[in-house]
């Protein structure tokens, strides 16, 4: 998989969906997201101001996936 930095929003809109990462461009362009953190080459952390403050977890070590604290709980516009 490609390091963070080299996605597309190809990439994004394969991973959760068009709609679901349209959403999640929406948040960060708004200022929703309060921080952004990497703690290893394939996983960052975040948190973002959605209705409560989320924190999620994004991987791209066997593709990407994500874990937050919304009731989505995985692949949600917070990550």
């Amino acid at each position: 998989m490609k390091p963070f930095r080299d996605l597309s929003y190809q990439d994004l809109n394969s991973w959760v969906g068009q709609q679901t990462a349209s959403r999640g461009r929406s948040y960060q362009r708004s200022g929703h997201v309060s921080s952004v953190y990497q703690i290893s080459d394939d996983i960052i952390c975040g948190s973002v101001e959605g209705t409560l403050e989320y924190h999620t977890v994004v991987s791209v070590s066997e593709g990407l996936s994500s874990r937050c604290t919304c009731p989505v709980r995985s692949d949600c516009k917070h990550g």
